[in-house]
């Protein structure tokens, strides 16, 4: 059994042309997303989502609405306290059917109540 995990594949449409005006729409979604998670407030959250969601967590997959929400919500109730978000590398891109895709790095902090300064 190998702990070898393969690198995302990422397609040559996503990455050969750059639509800046859907960089920046990738862009005010993930702040307005990062402000819904670091502040608990799932109704904003889902109100972001589509159905066909999905979040890698080390290599897990959680897909669907309701898996996706189900991660966050789990974390709060082990008694977050304070998150942040930084998020970068944002690429989006639209096929030929109109679909966007977008992908970005996203690196998170946690703190518990019972932490101390």
């Amino acid at each position: 059994m190998s702990d070898h995990i393969s690198p995302p594949v990422i397609d040559e449409s996503e990455w050969r042309t750059c639509d800046v005006s859907l960089v920046v729409r990738a862009s005010h979604l993930y702040a307005v997303y990062a402000w819904a998670i670091d502040n608990g407030d799932f109704h904003l959250l889902q109100s972001l989502l589509g159905p066909k969601i999905g979040i890698s967590i080390n290599g897990t997959e959680h897909e669907g609405l309701d898996a996706f929400l189900q991660v966050y919500r789990n974390n709060w109730a082990a008694d977050w306290t304070a998150a942040k978000h930084y998020i970068s590398n944002i690429i989006a891109s639209e096929d030929a059917a109109g679909n966007i895709r977008s992908r970005a790095y996203f690196q998170a902090v946690f703190m518990r109540s019972n932490t101390t300064h």
